[in-house]
């Protein structure tokens, strides 16, 4: 079986999220010819 691999690193201003009621989203970031890159990854928090 084969199974996709996600890694990150690095988040800042972790604390400020609630304990729970929030979804991440990440917006991977394409770097032409490279196996890797960077994403932005963004909390979205319900009302």
């Amino acid at each position: 079986m084969v199974r996709g691999y996600c890694h990150m690193e690095k988040m800042a201003a972790l604390e400020t999220l609630p304990a729970s009621g929030f979804e991440v989203v990440c917006f991977p970031v394409k770097v032409k010819g490279a196996s890797a890159g960077w994403c932005r990854p963004v909390a979205l928090i319900r009302d």
